[in-house]
């Protein structure tokens, strides 16, 4: 007779208590998601040019209008408190100093995805749809254009679009703040062998 195994899912309280604890190294890229720790890979260069250059791009547009966070934690449920690599946040005087952001407070999350697009396709977009991020935007870097998602459900989203280079896109949120796709990617990188 086949032994059946059961999965425990952690919760976000019971994750801080054990960072608290020393269980993780202090250089872990972990997140949770759905209950269980995700190791992310290191960035590459690509990944890591279009985070800085995002982070400059988000934060210079949204000026005090909006709190940008670049590779921070926000409490999408009990189970779930995933990094994303950008929240576009509701402006608050403290900057979220005496509490963690939670997804009702989100009006936008971004990430930027080349080995990670799978998963930011998959389980993180029905995570995050599932807690009712009204959008989701992934700047796909293999394939060189920001796919946006909108109008959450518990399965995904019900409107997916994708732009390419040429075009302009801007949040629901604030859509007098428009952006264009090669501004978002940047040019392209033809990087040296080994890099």
């Amino acid at each position: 007779m086949a032994v059946e195994y059961q999965r425990r899912q952690i919760t976000v309280d019971e994750y801080y208590r054990m960072a608290e604890a020393g269980i993780f190294g202090p250089d872990e890229r972990l997140e949770l998601v759905e209950g269980e720790l995700i190791v992310m890979p290191s960035m590459n260069p690509p990944h890591f040019s279009s985070v800085a250059r995002l982070t400059r791009l988000l934060v210079t547009r949204f000026g005090d209008s909006a709190v940008v966070t670049p590779q921070l934690p926000i409490r999408i449920s009990k189970i779930s408190e995933p990094v994303p690599d950008f929240a576009i946040l509701h402006a608050s005087e403290d900057f979220y100093g005496t509490k963690r952001a939670k997804a009702a407070e989100v009006y936008a999350l971004v990430e930027c995805a080349d080995s990670s697009l799978r998963f930011d396709r998959g389980l993180k977009l029905r995570v995050y749809a599932k807690a009712g991020v009204a959008e989701y935007w992934i700047v796909n870097l293999n394939e060189r254009c920001v796919e946006v998602h909108r109008n959450p459900h518990d399965l995904g989203y019900a409107e997916r679009t994708v732009a390419l280079e040429g075009d302009s896109l801007a949040f629901v949120a604030f859509p007098d703040c428009v952006f264009t796709v090669d501004e978002i990617l940047g040019p392209r990188l033809d990087l040296p062998d080994g890099d």
